[in-house]
């Protein structure tokens, strides 16, 4: 065994990554004490009239129809927003604030769930001293969910993410969801203060027995060759006792007037969905701010991942599908992703993006809910705001029939929602721009 893979193999034993206990996370800098009054400065979360304030000055920009549909109570319309407030250093303060957000009632996050996925396999391959150029290796496809009879079960980690985060595919989700195993990804999760999350199954499987299996699996460092191969982590099974704990942590998560059968027959009644994944609106917020803004939260509870890791993950979050390097390889159409494809604030009704803008987050859509966790910017250092958002758009309250209000109604609300969180944002006095720490600028985006 060469050195550099003798390395590699010692550091991911150290973690756990070569054992039975498969997948370990590294703490973020060791135990480090509850927030200090710096980081409670910094980051301020607005209630009553401040709070009021700052959605009043969005609002104040958004079409008259936009605004009926936020009046809607069928619509469930949620809506987290930070204000970032610059400084001449460029450093940041941040002023967070909600609307309508209701912590227990159940909505899908769809594919939200895959950026805190995305953000837990960077960290095992940082703890491990490895890079996005190294592979993730399955002996078998998952047991359940999307997974095309053409896919490798070897990928190198940077095209599972680009797959995952700029176009949007299940497959590489259900790659990452056996590698890491729901048990290992809720502890850490727990760690970092997310109890109430639940990444439970994997994409596009119904059955809550085989999403708690896992198929054994490896990771290969860049240089392994095909004949040297790592220790395998073991197939797995969750403890069925700690999994049947890991339902939807507020009850039932019942959904729906009716439900559509694959044969087309309505079932009458709502659905409960109380395996299905969950991802709170206000955490999928802190998820993102955490990775863009790692200073807004106290050092225990921010991803452990180093500044080179952070931001390349963070730029891939913010690349549109034209640019993918997937294009040349034929595996996207350019023709199929236009740049609204997998962002819905500002451009979701809209083919091309504005010039100098950016979106740094994740969408979803399921069932007739749409939404989105965006930090959104704008070239010139004027609009920088984090935002996030989701609505239900299913006037005839028939789950799974595909007659969903997407183009209508939620893709239009949040298409002028994140323009008026911009323009709102420009309109106010601020003594610093973003400048020199402009997002696009320190990720290599025009």
């Amino acid at each position: 065994m060469d050195e550099s893979r003798r390395r590699v193999v010692a550091a991911m034993s150290a973690l756990g990554l070569l054992g039975a206990a498969g997948p370990a996370f590294a703490q973020a800098g060791g135990a480090v004490p509850a927030a200090s009054n710096a980081t409670a400065r910094r980051h301020r979360r607005l209630q009553g009239a401040e709070a009021q304030a700052l959605f009043d000055a969005v609002l104040a920009h958004l079409p008259a129809a936009q605004r009926e549909v936020l009046r809607d109570p069928r619509r469930e319309v949620q809506i987290a927003l930070t204000r970032i407030e610059r400084e001449a250093d460029g450093s940041a303060r941040f002023a967070t604030a909600t609307f309508g957000v209701q912590r227990q009632r159940w909505f899908p996050a769809a594919s939200v769930v895959k950026l805190p996925i995305a953000l837990l396999v960077a960290e095992v391959l940082e703890a491990a001293n490895l890079g996005f150029n190294a592979r993730t290796v399955l002996a078998s496809a998952p047991r359940s969910g999307n997974w095309e009879a053409a896919e490798p079960l070897v990928e190198p980690v940077w095209q599972t993410l680009w797959r995952l985060l700029v176009v949007s595919e299940n497959v590489p989700f259900n790659r990452l969801y056996d590698m890491l195993g729901p048990d290992r990804i809720h502890a850490r999760l727990a760690e970092l203060g997310f109890d109430d999350v639940r990444l439970i199954s994997r994409l596009g499987s119904p059955d809550p027995r085989l999403n708690r299996q896992t198929v054994a699996s490896r990771i290969e460092a860049p240089e392994t060759g095909p004949d040297g191969e790592l220790a395998w982590v073991p197939r797995w099974n969750a403890d069925a006792r700690r999994a049947a704990a890991r339902r939807f942590p507020f009850g039932s998560a019942l959904k729906g007037a009716a439900w559509q059968d694959d044969r087309g027959r309505i079932e009458q009644g709502p659905r409960d969905f109380s395996t299905a994944n969950f991802l709170p609106l206000e955490d999928a917020h802190a998820m993102l701010l955490r990775l863009a803004f790692p200073e807004a939260t106290r050092r225990s509870q921010r991803w452990a991942l180093s500044a080179t890791t952070r931001l390349s993950l963070l730029r891939i979050t913010g690349l549109f599908p034209r640019e993918s390097p997937l294009l040349a390889t034929g595996t996207h159409a350019p023709a199929a992703f236009g740049d609204g494809y997998a962002k819905f604030f500002v451009v979701g009704d809209r083919d091309a993006a504005p010039r100098g803008f950016r979106s740094f987050g994740k969408t979803g859509e399921a069932f007739g809910h749409q939404g989105e966790t965006a930090l959104l910017t704008e070239a010139d250092g004027q609009g920088e705001v984090l935002l996030s958002a989701n609505l239900y758009a299913n006037a005839d309250g028939v789950l799974n029939d595909d007659r969903y209000e997407y183009d209508t109604v939620s893709r239009p609300f949040l298409a002028a929602l994140g323009r008026a969180a911009l323009a709102a944002e420009k309109e106010r006095p601020r003594p610093h721009r973003a400048g020199a720490a402009f997002l696009p600028t320190v990720l290599g985006l025009g």
